[in-house]
C-alpha cells in the first residue's frame, strides 16, 4: 500500500469569494467534516486562485512589460465565461526571451501552511493530514493564454522555469513529512484528447502531446524530495459548470471512459523519476454506470500511487456514488473518492456546505479497512 491511505480527497479550490471563507474557514470546516477521512487538506485555492489558471493572467501575464493583451479582458474584468474566452496575450515584438520572478503560489502556500500548522496544533486539523498544495502544469498554465506557436514556446519555458524554482522554495519552507504536491494536468489533458492547439509549427518543444506532457512533469518535479507526497490530478475541466447541470457541463469535452487518464497517469508516474503517492481520475457522471468506462484501470502501473475516482456529485448523492464505487471496484478493488474536479466554478446554488457534507455521509457508508492517516 501507498502511504497515503486517505478515503477522502479535496481536489483543491473549495470556496468561492461568495461563500465569504478564508483559508481558516476551509481548514477548519473541511476538518470538521471530513477530517477522519482525509490524510491531506488544500487550503481552498482562496481569492484569485478560486478561478484556477486565471491566477496566473491576471496577477503576472497582465502585469508584465513585454506581454499585451489581446482580447478584452482587464484585472477588473478577467474571469472566462467559457473555454473560448480565455484572457490571450502576445509577447512584445523583438522579445526573444522573458522571464518572471514570481507567479506567487509559493507565497500562498507558505502563508496558509502557517494557518494550517496552527490549526493542527490546536487539534482542529488531525495529525497525520498534510498541507496539500496545488499548482498547474506548464501547459495548463500557458496554451490557453498566448497567440502563436512561438510566443507559447517562450511563455512555456518562462512558466516551467519560474514554477520550478517555487517549488524548490514551497520544499524548502515547508517541513517535508507536512507537505503534498499536486500537479494540476488539465490542458495536457485536452491535447492529448486532441483538441486544437499548438503542435507542428513547435520549435524546441515536443509536438506529442504524450511526450511533451512527460517533459514538463521531468522538469518540475525535480526539485520534489522523496519525502515531499507527490499527485497528478488528471482533470477535464469545470469551467463551463452552468446553473441546473450536472459537473458534466463543465468538461471541455465529454469523457467516454478512463483510457486516456490511465494512460497520462501511467506515463506521468513514470516522467516524475520518482515515486507517485496519489493520482486522480474523473467519473462523468452520464458514462459512470457503465462497466467499460473503469475497464482502464485495470491497465494502471503507477506503483503503490493512491488512486482517487472523482464519482462524487450532488446530482445523484450518496446512492449514486456508492453505485458507481462498486462498479470500479471491480476493475479497482481499493481506491479513494472525490468529486470531478475543484468546486471554485460551480454554480452558487450549490453550498459548500452540503459538498463536504455529501463527502462525509458517502464515507460512514463506506467500509474502508485500513484507517484514513
Amino acid at each position: 500500500m501507498s502511504e497515503d491511505h486517505g478515503h477522502v480527497m479535496l481536489v483543491g479550490s473549495v470556496a468561492r469569494p461568495e461563500d465569504g471563507w478564508d483559508v481558516e474557514d476551509v481548514f477548519r470546516n473541511a476538518a470538521r467534516s471530513i477530517g477522519e477521512h482525509v490524510s491531506m487538506l488544500p487550503d481552498g485555492e482562496i481569492g484569485d486562485r478560486y478561478f484556477w489558471i486565471n491566477y496566473v493572467a491576471r496577477r503576472t501575464y497582465a502585469e508584465h512589460p513585454d506581454m499585451l493583451t489581446l482580447s478584452h479582458h482587464t484585472v477588473d474584468d478577467w474571469k472566462p465565461k467559457s473555454y473560448d474566452d480565455h484572457w490571450l496575450f502576445t509577447i512584445r515584438e523583438g522579445v526573444k526571451d522573458i522571464h518572471f520572478d514570481r507567479i506567487g503560489y509559493a507565497d500562498e502556500a507558505k502563508k496558509s501552511y502557517q494557518i494550517f500548522r496552527r490549526l493542527r496544533e490546536q487539534g482542529v486539523i488531525p495529525r497525520g493530514v498534510r498541507f496539500m498544495v496545488a499548482i498547474p502544469l506548464i501547459e495548463s498554465a500557458t496554451r490557453p493564454f498566448i497567440d502563436t506557436a512561438a510566443h507559447f514556446e517562450m511563455l512555456w519555458k518562462a512558466y516551467g522555469e519560474t514554477i520550478t524554482r517555487e517549488v524548490r522554495e514551497i520544499c524548502a519552507a515547508i517541513p517535508h513529512e507536512d507537505l503534498a504536491i499536486q500537479w494540476d494536468i488539465c490542458v495536457e489533458v485536452a491535447a492529448v484528447e486532441g483538441l486544437e492547439g499548438f503542435t507542428g509549427d513547435l520549435n524546441y518543444l515536443e509536438s506529442d502531446p504524450m511526450r511533451r506532457y512527460c517533459d514538463a512533469l521531468r522538469m518540475v518535479c525535480a526539485p520534489i524530495p522523496a519525502d515531499v507526497r507527490l499527485g497528478l490530478h488528471i482533470c477535464y475541466g469545470s469551467l463551463s459548470h452552468e446553473s441546473g447541470s450536472s459537473s458534466d457541463a463543465g468538461h471541455f469535452c465529454e469523457i467516454k471512459d478512463l483510457n486516456v487518464s490511465v494512460d497520462m497517469a501511467n506515463a506521468g508516474a513514470q516522467a516524475c523519476a520518482r515515486p507517485v503517492q496519489f493520482v486522480q481520475l474523473s467519473v462523468q457522471l452520464s458514462n459512470g454506470a457503465k462497466d467499460a468506462y473503469y475497464e482502464p484501470l485495470r491497465r494502471l502501473a503507477i506503483g503503490d500511487a493512491r488512486v482517487y475516482l472523482g464519482l462524487i456529485h450532488l446530482h445523484d448523492g450518496v446512492d449514486g456514488a456508492l453505485k458507481r464505487m462498486a462498479i470500479a471496484r471491480k476493475y479497482l478493488p481499493d481506491f479513494g473518492i472525490s468529486t470531478q474536479c475543484g468546486w471554485g466554478r460551480r454554480p452558487l446554488e450549490q453550498k459548500i456546505e452540503d459538498l463536504l457534507q455529501l463527502h462525509a455521509d458517502i464515507a460512514a457508508r463506506c467500509d474502508w479497512g485500513a484507517p484514513a492517516h
